[in-house]
């Protein structure tokens, strides 16, 4: 093919913003799909972290508004992590003297100014240092990630409802009982969908593609659900009202005047800044290898779109922003092409 013929559309490589509105058909039924990830996910990550669940959602409404049209990635969905769900808890405790609630709007302080971090070190390119990641610290993650998620979903599968076990030895180690214990009913409906799911995705016939097979899967799964009639404690618990705790705004005032909160926020900012540039940047490198189209991320854009989607995550009352594998990898099996 001559070096000027155009591309045809099969072969070019999707682009973000307007040059990707094209996509919208493959785009919008993965949308749709990430969002049905990213809601639970949201909500569940916000209350780990001991923040209410409305800031999960409003972190999750911001990435997916700022975040794509900062340019940087492609594919790479961001919002908040479970991974800094530790950080963030750990911030609101000293910064609220152990009162969640107080810390709060203390805590918002550190991640906008950490997202203020973010864009200056995007300003002396030190987004440059993820292009030094091993390849096999990258295939690596991904493999552990993936094999996290079977290992903490078995319980789930089987319907042992024990609380989960943070530890994987532990978690391994409680498969047999999680077998004994087994709720036949929630492993046919689990097992069934499992079948479906790969069954479905390794079709290319047209019949099999209209419908995204995981959205298929869900649909069935919930119509399962209610025609078995399943106790809710089955079911994914999505609060009633996710207002109930109300929206709150980070407290500059009180963070300046304070002086004795100054050293809690420096630790709380650093530690932030170190766990959210590293994750982020590997996550970032991480999908890159699974993108069907093989484009690359600018890792000093994403790194100042993360530090900018960050301020105003903050500044709206919402949690921190970061590149997540979970639903970035949704969004790429759904056939997403574009953010």
């Amino acid at each position: 093919m001559s070096t000027h013929e155009p591309l045809t559309p099969a072969m070019e490589k999707p682009r973000n913003g307007v040059r990707g509105l094209k996509h919208w058909r493959y785009d919008l039924l993965a949308g749709l799909q990430v969002a049905l990830i990213g809601l639970p996910l949201s909500l569940g990550i916000a209350v780990a972290s001991g923040a209410p669940p409305i800031t999960g959602v409003i972190s999750a409404i911001i990435a997916g508004f700022i975040f794509p049209f900062l340019g940087g990635a492609y594919v790479t969905i961001s919002g908040p992590a479970a991974g800094l769900a530790p950080a963030l808890l750990a911030g609101m405790i000293v910064l609220g003297h152990g009162d969640l609630e107080a810390g709060y709007p203390l805590l918002l302080v550190a991640i906008c100014l950490t997202g203020v971090v973010q864009v200056l070190l995007s300003l002396f390119r030190a987004g440059k240092f993820a292009l030094y990641f091993p390849i096999s610290v990258v295939e690596g993650m991904l493999s552990a990630i993936g094999m996290l998620i079977i290992i903490k979903q078995i319980p789930q599968l089987l319907g042992d409802q024990l609380p989960p076990v943070k530890s994987i030895p532990a978690a391994l180690l409680a498969i047999p009982h999680d077998i004994h214990e087994m709720n036949p009913t929630i492993f046919l409906v689990g097992g069934l969908s499992l079948a479906l799911l790969f069954l479905l995705s390794s079709r290319k016939e047209r019949w099999a593609t209209l419908i995204p097979a995981p959205l298929l899967v869900i649909t069935l799964g919930g119509v399962g659900s209610w025609f078995l009639q399943l106790p809710q404690e089955y079911l994914v618990k999505v609060p009633l009202d996710i207002f109930e705790h109300g929206i709150h705004f980070p407290h500059f005032t009180e963070a300046w005047h304070n002086q004795d909160l100054w050293m809690a926020l420096l630790i709380t900012i650093v530690t932030l800044t170190l766990i959210d540039g590293t994750e982020s940047l590997a996550t970032i490198a991480a999908v890159d290898k699974i993108d069907p189209f093989h484009r690359k991320s600018d890792p000093n854009v994403t790194l100042r779109a993360m530090g900018i989607s960050n301020i105003l995550s903050s500044l709206a009352g919402g949690l921190t922003i970061i590149p997540g594998g979970v639903k970035s990898t949704t969004n790429i099996m759904a056939g997403g092409r574009t953010l």
